[in-house]
């Protein structure tokens, strides 16, 4: 599966948004009634105050191994739609699985 970029991609944006998305539950699968990349950046956003483009965004979601469903653009990434509430609690179903060599920003 591919998906759009425009440039360069930051690493410690593309890291900070992987720690997002590892605080937050995902789905097991992506498709249409899950969030877009875009909708779900601007989330993380507001919540840590860390600007990222949507490439970078998509770049982790890759990287962590959330589920994606190629919408475009923006593709549907499979988080919860709980996740306000357990984000703020720190809360992963999958934190045992967390990719080698990622670390805290």
């Amino acid at each position: 599966m591919e998906f759009a970029t425009d440039g360069p991609v930051r690493e410690e944006h593309v890291q900070a948004a992987a720690e997002w998305l590892l605080s937050v539950p995902w789905r097991k699968t992506a498709d249409l009634d899950c969030p877009s990349s875009y909708g779900l950046k601007h989330e993380m956003e507001r919540e840590t105050g860390v600007y990222v483009h949507n490439d970078e965004f998509v770049a982790a979601a890759r990287r962590v191994g959330v589920p994606m469903k190629d919408t475009g653009r923006n593709p549907a990434i499979g988080v919860s739609a709980k996740r306000r509430t357990n984000s703020a609690r720190g809360f992963h179903p999958f934190a045992a699985a967390r990719p080698p060599g990622l670390t805290p920003v």
